[in-house]
């Protein structure tokens, strides 16, 4: 992002956030709640209105993004309508996959037609993961009823549509429900304001830096000195970049009396690759962790699908692993890259498990933290570096 748009940006944000502090101040709740939805689609107008090229698509972006928001709304309405029939699983993954359609459509239509249909945009993925997680909130008896006013204000959130976190319905539920204090107010400003900086200073300053300076003399050369020093380089880069898009996020969504889930925890301090993966991303991977994996595991053990359990969570791990790639693109790359991290996530439960029962490294539990730091950090910038797609550019 250039500087004249970031600042422009800044004046629309400005313009909004104003009066959202300006009703914290006077306590009006529903208006409050009012002034978020309002918000929200006024972002979306100027982020989509003129973005007809993204993506090559043949259709106005706007009117893409609109469409899927009502068909969403309309799917979690009927849902709520059969509410009394969720407990029938064909009901509520019946509505899963009408929803996750567009996104499914998006992530595989060049790998099967080999052309773009036009109907992908920025902000699509984490709109679907909202929605679904509005399906899945219903199938558990989570959510007895829906406002449109918070329903379009929480799967379209306009800090967070581009690039996350992906927030829970309930968690939201929970902020919209509250009436901010002054005392509230002048701390989510504090906090709020912390956080933008840090996400500027991190997806504006250092990661442009390690663009401009770093990945370019480490890509200028293939032998092991320059692999390894592109390695750590885009590894940083993808941190700096990612987190502060989440910050900045975060923070906006902050003054806004949104307090959206925290995305990265330091990463790359984490001792092992589970706790890697409990750093890095987190909303995604809980997303997944939570209506993915773990209701594929508790299906697979509860119909005795394998004879053994470990079997069921193994294949959980590669999905998961596979499709948070595919998010990216739907390449051999991205593919093998996911398959490596799966096989990360294996090994260490296999490893965990059998040490646990023959207990015999009892030192690796209080290793040295900055080894356990070091080799995990290690494995996911090499991953990561698979991912890159570097290794497979000359």
């Amino acid at each position: 992002m250039t500087l004249q748009p970031l600042f422009s940006y800044f004046g629309i944000l400005l313009a909004l956030v104003v009066p959202a502090l300006a009703i914290g101040l006077v306590c009006k709740q529903r208006l409050a709640h009012a002034w978020i939805a309002v918000a929200t689609v006024v972002m979306i107008v100027i982020q989509y209105w003129e973005l007809r090229s993204i993506a090559h698509a043949p259709s106005h972006p706007f009117w893409v993004v609109f469409g899927l928001i009502v068909a969403q709304w309309c799917i979690a309405r009927v849902l709520v309508a059969l509410r009394g029939y969720t407990q029938r699983q064909s009901v509520l993954y019946g509505a899963v996959l009408v929803a996750a359609a567009p996104a499914l459509i998006v992530m595989f239509e060049f790998v099967v037609t080999g052309q773009r249909i036009g109907i992908g945009f920025l902000g699509l993925y984490i709109i679907t993961f909202r929605a679904l997680d509005v399906l899945f909130s219903i199938g558990d008896n989570f959510i007895t009823r829906l406002s449109f006013t918070e329903y379009i204000s929480f799967i379209a959130f306009f800090p967070t549509i581009g690039h996350g976190p992906i927030d829970r319905y309930p968690r939201f539920h929970a902020d919209w429900e509250r009436n901010r204090t002054h005392s509230e107010l002048f701390n989510d400003v504090r906090d709020g304001v912390h956080r933008i900086f840090r996400g500027l200073l991190y997806a504006f300053i250092i990661a442009p830096l390690i663009q401009q300076y770093w990945l370019p003399h480490a890509a200028a050369s293939m032998d092991l000195v320059h692999i390894a020093s592109f390695m750590y380089a885009y590894a940083f880069y993808l941190f700096f970049v990612f987190a502060g898009y989440s910050s900045f996020s975060i923070g906006t969504g902050y003054l806004f009396g949104i307090h959206m889930p925290e995305n990265f925890n330091s990463p790359f301090l984490a001792r092992n690759i589970r706790d890697y993966w409990n750093r890095w991303n987190i909303s995604l991977t809980w997303w997944f962790r939570d209506h993915l994996y773990s209701r594929f595991v508790h299906a697979a053990i509860k119909g005795a699908w394998f004879r053994d359990d470990r079997i069921a969570s193994y294949i959980g791990y590669t999905i998961v692993m596979v499709l948070m790639g595919f998010i990216r693109d739907v390449t051999w790359t991205i593919f093998f890259s996911s398959l490596y991290f799966a096989l990360l996530l294996i090994g260490y439960d296999i490893f965990r498990r059998w040490n646990k029962k023959h207990n015999i490294f009892k030192v690796w539990s209080r290793a040295p933290y900055a080894l356990s730091i070091f080799l995990t950090f290690n494995a996911i910038s090499f991953g990561l570096l698979l991912f890159s797609g570097h290794l497979s550019s000359t």
